[in-house]
C-alpha cells in the first residue's frame, strides 16, 4: 500500500502565496466550508496558519467561515452543523445561511438537470453578498486537482478551446456575474477575487490530512449518485478501470490533439444530450486527455499530469497576451482598441492569436466581464474563425468588417500618414489596422419582439428621487457593463430634482448612448423643452487621444460632479 503524506505546513504555504491578490491580501478572508472534507482541511490549514504566532507576514488577520445551506437533500442539515463546529473546533468565526427557493432574487428549485448549475449561481450569490456585508474581498474555495480533472473533461466535451479545458485558476476575479439576476454582480465582482489553494492536491492527500489531524467532516451522499449531476457520472466513469483499458499506445488517439466535437444539435451543450450521448462524448474525451498524460505509479494514466501542462501553458500564454495588447494598443477612444496590422502579424502562434481574439472581446463587449458570452462563449470553432478572419491571408482581397461576436464589432482601417484614421481601400503609404468597439443595439423593433429593452438607454429618475430621500451622497450606476456613472446628487442643478415632482414638467434624466462609441451621456428632460447634456465624456479630436488607458481608468468629463469610468479590466486574472 503507497504511503499518501498529509500537507505540510510550508507545503500549505506555498501554495496560498500563488493565490495572493494583485493588491496583497485583505484583512479578513473568506472560506466556503460545506463541511466535506475539502473545505474542512483548507479551513483546518489557514485556521492554523492565523492563529500561529510567528505568523507569516502578508497573510490575512482573520478567517470567516460561511456555510451555504442549498436545502437540496436530506443531509443538508447535519453537513450545516458539521461546517459550524469545525468552525467553533478552529476558532473561527462562521456565518451559516440558506438559500431560499423561489425568493428573489433566487429562482425556483432547480431540476436535477441543472442542479448543480444552478446551486452554484445561488451558492456564489450567497458568497458575494456576504463579502460585502463582512466587508472582504477574497473567498477561498477547496476545489483540488481531482475536480480539476474534471473541470478540463467537461470543458473539453462542451467544446472549449485549451484555455477552457485547462481549467481553474489558483486566483480569478469573481467577475461581473451572468445574465440573470442572481448571478449579476455588478463592479464589485471586479474587485473580488475567488482563491484555490488546494488545486495542485490531490484529493488522497486531503483525506491524509483530515486522518492526520483527527478532523470530522460531512460526506455528501449525492456525491457518488450518477443520475443527481453530470459531473456525478463522470466521476462514475472515471472509476471504472475498463475506462482506460480501451487505450493501447499504438493507436493514432496517442498523437492527436485534445479536440472532441460537440454534435451541432446541442446548443445548449453537453447537459442537454442524452444519456448514452453524454457518457460516450465524456468517455471520447478522457480517452484524448488522457494520450496526453504521464503514466502514475499504478500504470494508470495521471490526467491531472495533462490538465497541470495545459494550464502552465494557456497561463504562460495569458502573460504574453498582457504584454503584446499593452505594447501594441494605439490610442483610442474609451472602452475601444485598436492595434495595426503590422503589429499583429507578428503574432504568430494560433493559440496567442486566440487568446488575444478573447482579451479583445472580453474587453471591449458589453456583456458581463468574466461570463462566457463576452467571450464567444470559449467555443474553439468560433475563436479559430474570428482569429482566421483577422490574420487573413495577405494575397487576400482587402478584409471587411464583422462582427466576431459578444457585442463586438471589427473594422478594417487605414492610418494615414498625417496620423488620420479612414475607412477606406488602403493606398501604398497607408498602413491597414483592425478598429475594435461595440456592436449597436438591436433595433427597437427586434428588442420589441425579442421581449428586451434597449440597455444603452436607462431611466435613473426613481434612483435620484430614492436617494434624494434617504440623504446619500452620490448615486453609482453600472452603464453597459462597460462604465461606471457616478453622480454627486447635491451638485444637480438645482431646479432639476423639483421637475421630477412636477407632473406638469415631468422631468426625467437618463443615460443615453454618445458618439458612435456608444459612451454615456447624462441628459435631462421636461415637457416642453429641449433635451439638456448635463453631462458627458469629452474627447480630443485626434482618436481621444487624451482618453487612452487600457483598462479601469477615470475618463475625462465636461463637469466635476459626475464622474465616468471605465471598468473593465484588461488583465488576465
Amino acid at each position: 500500500m503507497v504511503y499518501v503524506p498529509p500537507i505540510s505546513r510550508a507545503e500549505f504555504v506555498q501554495y496560498l502565496q500563488k493565490c495572493m491578490p494583485p493588491r496583497g491580501w485583505p484583512e479578513r478572508l473568506v472560506v466556503a466550508n460545506s463541511g466535506g472534507p475539502d473545505s474542512t482541511c483548507l479551513l483546518y490549514l489557514l485556521s492554523s496558519l492565523v492563529k500561529e504566532k510567528r505568523r507569516s507576514p502578508g497573510l490575512p488577520r482573520t478567517i470567516l467561515s460561511v456555510h451555504v445551506n442549498h436545502k437540496l437533500q436530506d443531509a443538508a442539515r447535519e453537513m450545516a452543523d458539521i461546517a459550524e463546529s469545525n468552525a467553533g473546533r478552529f476558532g473561527v468565526q462562521h456565518v451559516s445561511t440558506e438559500i431560499h427557493w423561489g425568493v428573489r432574487p433566487f429562482m425556483q428549485r432547480p431540476p436535477s438537470r441543472t442542479l448543480e448549475r444552478d446551486a452554484r449561481r445561488a451558492r456564489m450569490r450567497v458568497l458575494h453578498d456576504t463579502m460585502i456585508s463582512m466587508k472582504s474581498s477574497c473567498v477561498a474555495f477547496a476545489q483540488h486537482a481531482d475536480d480539476q480533472v474534471e473541470t478540463s473533461i467537461l470543458r473539453l466535451a462542451n467544446g472549449s478551446s485549451s484555455f477552457g479545458a485547462s481549467g481553474m485558476r489558483h486566483i480569478r476575479r469573481l467577475g461581473m456575474g451572468g445574465l440573470s439576476e442572481v448571478e449579476h454582480f455588478g463592479q464589485t465582482g471586479l474587485n473580488f477575487f475567488a482563491i484555490r489553494p488546494l488545486l495542485e492536491i490531490s484529493k488522497d492527500r486531503i483525506y491524509a490530512t483530515c486522518k492526520a489531524n483527527n478532523l470530522r467532516y460531512a460526506t455528501d451522499p449525492t456525491n457518488f449518485q450518477p443520475h443527481v449531476t453530470l459531473r456525478n457520472r463522470l466521476r462514475q466513469i472515471l472509476s471504472q478501470p475498463e475506462t482506460f483499458n480501451v487505450m493501447n499506445k499504438s493507436t493514432p488517439e496517442q498523437s492527436q490533439p485534445v479536440d472532441p466535437e460537440v454534435p451541432s444539435d446541442w446548443p445548449q451543450g453537453l447537459m442537454w444530450a442524452d444519456p448514452e450521448d453524454q457518457e460516450r462524448l465524456l468517455r471520447g474525451t478522457i480517452v484524448k486527455l488522457a494520450s496526453q498524460a504521464d503514466i502514475g505509479h499504478d500504470g494508470r494514466p495521471n490526467l491531472y499530469s495533462a490538465v497541470s501542462k495545459m494550464n502552465a501553458h494557456v497561463r504562460m500564454v495569458e502573460t504574453k497576451t498582457t504584454n503584446l495588447i499593452t505594447a501594441m494598443a494605439l490610442p483610442s477612444p474609451p472602452s475601444t482598441l485598436f492595434f495595426s496590422v503590422d503589429d499583429l502579424r507578428k503574432i504568430e502562434e494560433h493559440e496567442l492569436r486566440i487568446s488575444f481574439v478573447r482579451r479583445i472581446l472580453r474587453y471591449v463587449s458589453p456583456y458581463p466581464w468574466g461570463h462566457p458570452s463576452a467571450e464567444a462563449h470559449g467555443n474553439r470553432l468560433a475563436l479559430n474563425d474570428i482569429a482566421q478572419k483577422i490574420w487573413c491571408n495577405e494575397k487576400e482581397t482587402s478584409p471587411r468588417g464583422f462582427s466576431p461576436g459578444s457585442g463586438v464589432l471589427a473594422w478594417p482601417v487605414v492610418i494615414r500618414p498625417d496620423g488620420q484614421v479612414r475607412s477606406r481601400e488602403p493606398e501604398p503609404e497607408d498602413r491597414r489596422a483592425w478598429f475594435f468597439q461595440r456592436q449597436p443595439a438591436f433595433s427597437v423593433e427586434r428588442l420589441r419582439r425579442l421581449g428586451k429593452s434597449n440597455p444603452l438607454f436607462i431611466d435613473i429618475t426613481a434612483n435620484l428621487q430614492s436617494l434624494r430621500w434617504k440623504g446619500q451622497p452620490s448615486l453609482d450606476v453600472i452603464y453597459d457593463n462597460r462604465f461606471l456613472v457616478r453622480i454627486r446628487v447635491a451638485d444637480l442643478p438645482k431646479n432639476l430634482l423639483p421637475s421630477l415632482d412636477d407632473p406638469g414638467l415631468k422631468g426625467t434624466v437618463v443615460l443615453e448612448p454618445d458618439t458612435k462609441y456608444f459612451l454615456p451621456q447624462l441628459l435631462w428632460r421636461r415637457v416642453g423643452s429641449k433635451d439638456h447634456s448635463l453631462a458627458k465624456v469629452v474627447l480630443d479630436s485626434k482618436r481621444g487621444g487624451n482618453n487612452f488607458m487600457v483598462g479601469p481608468a477615470a475618463l475625462k468629463v465636461n463637469v466635476p460632479w459626475v464622474r465616468i469610468s471605465q471598468i473593465r479590466p484588461i488583465d488576465d486574472i
